[in-house]
């Protein structure tokens, strides 16, 4: 690898300016790059730099004191951050900011954010979108304000071939922190001990059609060569500086192997879901899937009890059960690791999951 590549931890959050506008690829804590952002907040605390930050994510990472975007929780660290979601932990210092208005937040539908990021890395110049008219996100309503201080610009309404369009300007991504699992000596980066993609790529992407940079962190780096190309998840054209954490923690743990393909296991030894008020929910929702082979999309939260309902009645109608990060197929295997699914038939990229649903497929 180019020596220039390769840095600390340290070295990468020092190379961030003050006032940029900074996205994040994870999911709570899947995929998180967690030194880079642990480099960063110490440089802040430390020296005050750098300071002024936009902070920008697709989806919301970290769950838990210090880690994900709780790094970002500093007065005078973050001018603003924008996210499809914040963290509902009473231990969140970022939330808890958030509500005593002292840092500006906005609120976007993620597909939108996801759209947004695809046009970013395409050149464009603003996103448009029906989805939120009329909700809190819309600017004739609350604009996805999310306290008193944040002004309410992100969005207007525009007319696009006869159609009402909520209207954003596209953010200047001049620094994209995403992880991978190994980068070989060119800087191609591979995630095959990653569950998920989380949309890496578009972030990456993003950045360069910004003139930003790109930090990816991994667990390892590996000779040219080693990574098969149509594994490579982000090409070392798009990286700027690599960081190796040999300590990276794997993404859903032990139960990784089964997160990623890697092997299967059978999900009738799964432990059953305890009789609660959730459980009892989840066998009526249940009961609403009577097509075989159906393609279920699950949100976060009861939904994730779906398909262990279908395990435990041995009502599996074969059903695809779809969460919006991208595992396709098997049996989702938690609201910690939501976004997961055990024994996947398929992984694809969050961006690729809201196309398809935009396509009302």
């Amino acid at each position: 690898m180019k020596d220039s590549k390769l840095v600390s931890a340290g070295e990468a959050a020092a190379g961030i300016q003050d006032g940029s506008t900074i996205a994040v690829a994870g999911c709570e804590n899947l995929m998180l790059p967690d030194l880079v952002l642990q480099h960063l907040e110490d440089s802040f605390v430390k020296t005050g730099h750098p300071c002024n930050l936009t902070e920008f994510h697709p989806i919301i990472y970290g769950m838990g004191p210090g880690v994900g975007l709780e790094h970002f929780a500093h007065e005078g660290m973050t001018k603003r951050t924008i996210g499809s979601g914040f963290s509902f932990l009473k231990s969140s210092r970022m939330t808890a900011l958030i509500r005593e208005n002292k840092i500006p937040a906005y609120v976007m539908p993620m597909g939108t954010m996801w759209q947004m990021l695809s046009n970013i890395a395409s050149g464009e110049a603003y996103t448009y979108s029906r989805v939120g008219l009329g909700t809190f996100v819309d600017n004739e309503v609350e604009g996805g304000c999310m306290n008193a201080c944040t002004e309410n610009n992100l969005c207007w309404h525009e007319t696009l071939h006869g159609q009402d369009m909520l209207c954003y300007k596209n953010e200047k991504i001049d620094v994209a922190i995403i992880r991978g699992t190994s980068a070989d000596e060119f800087g191609n980066i591979s995630a095959e001990r990653e569950p998920v993609t989380l949309g890496a790529r578009i972030i990456a992407m993003a950045a360069k059609a910004s003139g930003g940079k790109v930090i990816a962190q991994v667990s390892r780096i590996v000779k040219n060569g080693s990574i098969h190309p149509q594994n490579v998840l982000v090409p070392g054209i798009m990286a700027d500086m690599i960081v190796v954490d040999e300590e990276q923690p794997l993404s859903g743990g032990s139960c990784n192997p089964a997160l990623t393909g890697e092997i299967r296991i059978p999900v009738s030894e799964l432990n059953p879901l305890p009789l609660d008020a959730s459980k009892v929910i989840s066998r009526r929702a249940a009961r609403e899937i009577t097509e075989k082979h159906a393609v279920v999309n699950l949100g976060v939260g009861i939904p994730v009890n779906i398909p262990m309902i279908q395990v435990e009645e041995k009502s599996n109608l074969e059903t695809i059960f779809f969460p919006e990060h991208g595992s396709v197929g098997g049996v989702p295997a938690g609201r910690e690791i939501f976004g997961t699914n055990i024994n996947p038939e398929a992984i694809i990229d969050s961006t690729d999951v809201f196309r398809y649903f935009r396509g009302a497929a």
